[in-house]
């Protein structure tokens, strides 16, 4: 009963006071209106692109799909590198558009704060990477996103690449010490002096270097080494010539492996898949009038309702002290 009392006075109050409610409301209506006219404009452009499900072309080219969501959120760690940051912050000059002074302290909290806040790259449903640029200018706005979508690709290459380059300069050192290695073994074999009489394992040895040179298949050192085995046979000779054709060996292992990695840089590096370009809309995104006025007339209503009912309840205390 006291609850019902409470209401009725409240929708009393209210109605009594329906003008004023009405004209503080309008107030602030036509206040965030105003103000509306008052924020810079922004103007929204777009990009979407698919990540390649490898970084080969050869396996690119053979299976062409699409790369799955672990490489989309991988695509959009390198669009929020600081690299792709520092490109676009170089290229547009975002510094003076942010208007900020490089001089004063926060300033890099600052362009970092504004850069992710209009810059953006997210993945959607269909595992495909969206960027996103809010700015002043639909020119603007648009020329980033799609320097964006260029730019990673030169991102994604100079991490790979440098990776075969460290594997190329460990191959380079192994290569360098295995060389240093075979030409020991080569030299020493011709100090041997020792001779003696044919053995089985020379007369192996000597038609295998036979054979290899029949078939064109010749091994560094293999005329040296026949001629060697056939003047001067002995078991310690065959003992360095095993080993030197075993590290032979492993330094032609070495170089073939250097070689399919050097021709890894020579090939063309796969691109993501454009999608949707960026395009200049004149249109703009915010400030929203409707927005604004929505918000101007909710707070206008609730501000005078409370104005209302604190001023009732203010003078009922009032008459209660006199």
């Amino acid at each position: 009963m006291e609850e019902q009392s409470v209401n009725r006075n409240l929708i009393q109050l209210i109605y009594a006071n329906r003008f004023k409610i009405l004209v503080i409301t309008a107030v602030f209506f036509i206040g965030a209106i105003s103000i509306t006219f008052f924020i810079p404009k922004k103007y929204r452009a777009y990009g979407v692109v698919y990540p390649t499900n490898s970084n080969s072309i050869k396996e690119t080219a053979v299976n062409p799909d699409f790369g799955f969501e672990i490489q989309a959120d991988r695509l959009i760690q390198l669009f929020e590198s600081k690299q792709m940051k520092d490109k676009i912050v170089e290229d547009f000059d975002l510094i003076s558009y942010y208007e900020l002074d490089t001089n004063s302290d926060g300033w890099r909290y600052k362009l970092a704060k504004n850069y992710s806040g209009d810059i953006t790259f997210s993945r959607t449903r269909y595992l495909s990477v969206v960027i996103q640029a809010n700015m002043k200018d639909p020119d603007l706005a648009s020329d980033i996103v799609n320097t964006a979508m260029e730019y990673i690709d030169t991102i994604r290459k100079e991490m790979y690449l440098s990776n075969i380059r460290l594997l190329m300069s460990d191959y380079k050192e192994k290569i360098e010490i295995q060389q240093k290695k075979v030409n020991e073994l080569f030299d020493s074999i011709s100090t041997i002096s020792e001779s003696g009489s044919p053995s089985l394992l020379t007369d192996v040895r000597a038609s295998q270097i036979e054979e290899r040179q029949r078939s064109g298949k010749r091994m560094d050192g293999d005329a040296v080494i026949l001629e060697k085995i056939k003047k001067n046979p002995s078991l310690s000779l065959e003992r360095v010539v095993d080993i030197y054709y075993r590290e032979l060996e492993i330094l032609n292992m070495l170089l073939a492996d250097a070689n399919a990695t050097e021709q890894l840089i020579e090939l063309p590096f796969p691109k993501v898949y454009p999608v949707v370009t960026a395009v200049s809309d004149r249109k703009k995104v915010s400030p929203s009038f409707t927005t604004h006025g929505i918000i101007g007339l909710l707070i206008g209503f609730f501000l005078s309702l409370t104005w209302i009912v604190l001023r009732a309840r203010l003078r009922d205390v009032l008459k209660e002290v006199r």
